[in-house]
């Protein structure tokens, strides 16, 4: 019984709707498209559905478009509003929504080359008309990705309350938390944005509404209309290529505006960029057709930004990132703070008037290889005689004022680098082209030791590549004791080894700093800028 009456409801649903569309091709024929207009959408959406309970295949629609997969609370429910049940990889026909809650995504495969994805907190309806599919996001954010252009027949709308998108064959989003603000960012390819008189509001419960159309391969069947205002020429259109964002506003008036700007790897919502940097080839095309770098963020031009700084390498092929670049100007901040708080302390004191002249902190910045540059900075109280220079200072203060640091970025933070430890009262650094030379004597001079730190397409671990030393504690083999990487060695062999890695003088060296601990430390910096220069550099690419 209950089989023939589900039966005979079908029966009857199915006159219903088979008179409801008699109806519609009468008034057509007789009163044109105006007396078709006033026919319930609801009704012509059931007839190109079909009937079907909850969750059930209509009997006149293959489903092309799926829930591919889901994280999270997600709720689909079909055209009538009737919750669907969750199944893997199932089936969405025209008039199904999808929401997603908090910490929640959904992805729709409309076909296999066209993906879709829901950020967290959005609700969006699908249709389809034939070859004509369209996506209405109620509220929310939608990534959508269509890997192959689509057909002469084809169409792909996204629509929100006020605007369409028309897609072909493109990578992008779309931004519709804020119905007067909505946003769309177009990673490649190229989209047409329509605009009406608005911003128009979208019922939060309300099923993918669409302007009525003529039945599918019927005589005069038109396209889906563009979203438009009363009036045709309230209709704003714009062309957004890959590598912008527009958005849509609205004037006093209730007038459509786009607004077309550049994109930064910034703009990317998090929920998009987490798909385009899955695929590589992806990224790639993005990154050839618009230069967004998006594996490694955005880039800043630091030929512009460095010029005038105590730069060492190509600065054409600085890879520095700006979260590089905020840790270093971090560093030189918190440096430079500790050396103005020690200069506090002998400000004024009479055994350092006559040698002091106020403090300075100098900086520059090397490339070991790869593009990564190192941070070098020193500084302590300036000698009031001879006075600081362009590059660099003669520095003399108590013990333990002199600061001389090299510091790295290693792991997404600034780490200091130390090298071996030499344990001695007299040390220097020389920087060249493609090492740096760490080395020093003791006060007496009797023991003099050099470590050498070679760049192999990054800066060193803090282990020596190679070190020399010589003892002449023995006063009967005075300057007679030599020793290259542990092994004896000759005065002529050790005077070779000094002379290839120029650790005796510095001679050629880019640039140098030295150290001279005791009562009375004193120290010389070459080679490099005031640190506020490097500062003022490296915040001026923060956005």
């Amino acid at each position: 019984m209950r089989r023939m009456r589900k039966k005979c409801f079908g029966f009857l649903k199915r006159r219903v709707l088979s008179l409801a569309l008699a109806s519609v091709i009468l008034l057509t024929g007789c009163g044109g498209r105006e007396e078709q207009a006033e026919v319930p959408s609801e009704v012509t959406m059931e007839a190109v559905e079909s009937v079907a309970g909850p969750g059930e295949a209509p009997a006149a629609e293959a489903a092309t478009m799926h829930l591919q997969k889901t994280e999270g609370s997600v709720d689909v429910a079909d055209g009538e509003g009737a919750e669907v049940p969750l199944l893997e990889q199932m089936g969405l026909y025209s008039g199904y929504q999808v929401d997603t809650r908090e910490e929640s995504y959904a992805w729709i495969d409309l076909d296999s080359v066209k993906l879709t994805k829901m950020d967290v907190n959005s609700r969006v309806g699908v249709r389809k008309d034939g070859k004509k599919l369209g996506i209405y996001v109620h509220r929310g954010s939608l990534y959508f990705h269509v890997t192959e252009p689509l057909g002469a027949d084809e169409s792909l709308d996204i629509r929100t309350s006020n605007m369409m998108v028309g897609i072909r064959g493109t990578c992008g989003w779309v931004d519709a938390a804020d119905p007067a603000h909505v946003k769309v960012g177009i990673l490649e390819g190229t989209v047409s944005c329509s605009a009406g008189s608005g911003p128009a509001e979208v019922p939060p419960d309300a099923a993918v509404a669409e302007p009525a159309v003529d039945e599918p391969n019927e005589p005069g069947a038109e396209e889906l209309p563009p979203v438009a205002g009363p009036d045709a020429a309230d209709t704003v259109t714009e062309t957004v290529s890959g590598g912008s964002i527009a958005e849509l506003s609205f004037t006093e008036d209730g007038q459509p505006q786009f607004t077309v700007r550049k994109l930064t790897v910034k703009d990317i919502p998090d929920f998009a960029l987490s798909e385009v940097t899955q695929d590589p080839e992806l990224c790639e095309k993005i990154l050839a057709e618009t230069g967004l770098d998006v594996l490694n963020g955005d880039q800043p031009d630091w030929t512009a930004a460095l010029e005038g700084i105590a730069y060492y390498g190509d600065v054409a092929q600085c890879a520095m990132t700006r979260e590089q670049a905020e840790a270093f100007a971090e560093v030189l901040r918190r440096e430079r703070a500790v050396l103005e708080e020690n200069y506090g302390q002998i400000s004024g004191m009479p055994e350092y008037d006559a040698l002091v002249d106020g403090f300075g902190c100098y900086a520059g910045l090397f490339d070991p290889g790869n593009g990564v540059p190192v941070l070098m900075l020193g500084g302590g109280a300036l000698a009031a005689n001879p006075e600081a220079t362009e590059d660099g200072a003669y520095i003399i203060a108590p013990d333990t004022f002199p600061v001389w640091e090299i510091w790295q970025y290693v792991d997404g933070e600034a780490i200091q680098w130390t090298g071996e430890d030499l344990n001695l009262s007299r040390e220097y650094f020389y920087l060249y082209p493609d090492h740096i030379v760490h080395g020093g004597n003791s006060s007496d001079g009797s023991i003099q030791q050099a470590n050498v730190y070679r760049f192999d397409g990054g800066f060193s671990t803090g282990v020596p590549d190679t070190t020399a030393m010589h003892d002449g504690r023995d006063m009967d083999n005075y300057w007679n004791s030599y020793s290259i990487d542990g092994s004896p060695a000759s005065m002529q062999e050790y005077d070779l080894w000094q002379e290839e890695w120029g650790a005796s003088m510095g001679t050629g060296s880019l640039a140098f700093a030295s150290t001279a601990l005791g009562i009375q430390a004193s120290g010389t910096i070459t080679g490099f800028c005031p640190a506020e220069d490097v500062l003022a550099a490296l915040e001026n690419t923060q956005e």
